[in-house]
């Protein structure tokens, strides 16, 4: 696969990066309009003459609607924060992090690779 030049064609895959987020929301809000008019609001039995309406039914698509509403507030709450929170990068002060081809013995690694090398970032080379 071809490397892309970063600076030319930036501006031809920045908006592209957004698909998924947008489809998420789109998702999300299909089965919440489905949800809210195809089931609780005609449980409400808004159009029904106060002698015709059946309460038990009423109180319970009420209750429905508060808790559908309250989670699909807390699921867009939180995928808006982990869109929007930053993922962190590899410090560049600990020297822990510090990159370098023959490795410091002192330190313990957690991870290493078959051959016994450190595992390194791809992209930064840290």
């Amino acid at each position: 696969m071809p490397d892309i030049n970063v600076d030319e064609e930036s501006a031809i895959y920045k908006p592209l990066k957004f698909l998924p987020v947008l489809y998420v929301l789109a998702t999300i809000t299909l089965l919440w309009v489905v949800y809210m008019f195809c089931h609780v609001i005609p449980r409400l039995q808004l159009g029904v003459s106060s002698a015709l309406v059946q309460q038990p039914v009423r109180l319970h698509a009420q209750i429905e609607c508060g808790i559908f509403n309250y989670i699909t507030l807390m699921l867009l709450l939180c995928y808006m924060l982990c869109t929007l929170t930053h993922p962190g990068e590899i410090p560049s002060d600990d020297p822990k992090w510090d990159y370098k081809s023959t490795p410091n013995p002192d330190i313990k690694l957690k991870e290493k690779k078959k051959t016994g090398d450190r595992r390194h970032c791809k992209w930064c080379g840290k």
